[in-house]
């Protein structure tokens, strides 16, 4: 089996690479990537398979609309998806009104905005590990 330029598009145990099929990722010699292989099975880490729990039992436990402080992770799809669920990303402490839950990012948050988050009288909420 050969891709767009003559490069093999079976993974390492020789099955094709539904990626690659659908035209995701491939051999792109332009951008200097001979290659791209995608592990499987594939998933999230720990710290955001966590993030998204907490966030999925805010939605069920708080009536809509659910704040969060920043994207809870870089993945487009699982943003919409709480998007369409009623949570309500925001770039400022600020933007959240005053008593409602809010969710902090999952990469951590500096104290300043703990402390703004405590201040707005909702429930605040840290996905991530704190060490």
């Amino acid at each position: 089996m050969s891709g767009r330029h003559g490069t093999s598009t079976q993974s390492l145990d020789g099955r094709r690479n539904q990626a690659e099929d659908e035209g995701i990722v491939g051999d792109d010699r332009e951008a200097g990537v001979g290659r791209v292989l995608l592990a499987a099975p594939r998933g999230f880490c720990a710290g955001v398979e966590m993030a998204i729990k907490a966030l999925a039992w805010m939605v069920r436990a708080f009536e809509p609309p659910v704040y969060c402080y920043h994207e809870i992770v870089h993945n487009r799809i699982v943003v919409r998806r709480f998007e369409d669920l009623g949570v309500v990303f925001v770039d400022d402490i600020d933007d959240v009104p005053p008593g409602r839950p809010l969710m902090l990012s999952a990469h951590g948050s500096a104290p300043e905005v703990v402390r703004a988050a405590r201040e707005t009288g909702g429930s605040s909420w840290m996905p991530c590990a704190r060490w």
